[in-house]
């Protein structure tokens, strides 16, 4: 029974010695702050590329900036020159799994009103965001309106 309490006694602080090692100053990664830009100074540059959905909290989308978008996975690719593809449903049925279709429309950006022109399974649609903050990361938007135009 000594000889395994001393084994244990061994193993244990040599974990604590190696976690006490990995913890030392100067090998912590230094946390990257990333600058967001709020309200009135976004430009167009700074939303062009993928966004998927991130989470949803206080009446405010969180958007996720991606490589690209999986297939079957929401999102916008807005692209320059006001060229925008949304992922979204192939059709009117929204139980799993989940198909997507790539619909093509037009985005612009006045202040920081994001207007989405595009398309989706049952006609044409136009969203209007407020777009809250962004960084290289992450785009936070409210959604003001919805119009599904004949």
């Amino acid at each position: 029974m000594r000889r395994n309490l001393s084994f244990a006694a061994v193993i244990l602080s040599g974990a604590l010695i190696t976690g006490a090692a990995s913890c030392s100053k100067g090998s912590d990664p230094v946390p990257v702050q990333e600058e967001i830009t709020r309200g009135e100074n976004v430009s167009a540059k700074q939303l062009l590329g993928n966004w998927t959905p991130k989470e949803y909290k206080e009446e405010t989308s969180v958007y996720e900036k991606t490589a690209n978008l999986k297939e079957n996975q929401y999102g916008y690719m807005l692209k320059e020159g006001g060229k925008l593809t949304i992922r979204s449903n192939s059709g009117w049925c929204g139980t799993p799994p989940i198909i997507t279709n790539d619909y093509n429309g037009t985005w612009t950006l006045e202040h920081n009103m994001l207007t989405i022109n595009g398309a989706y399974w049952g006609g044409k649609v136009v969203e209007k965001w407020k777009v809250m903050a962004i960084s290289a990361t992450s785009l936070s938007l409210k959604l003001i309106s919805t119009e599904f135009p004949k």
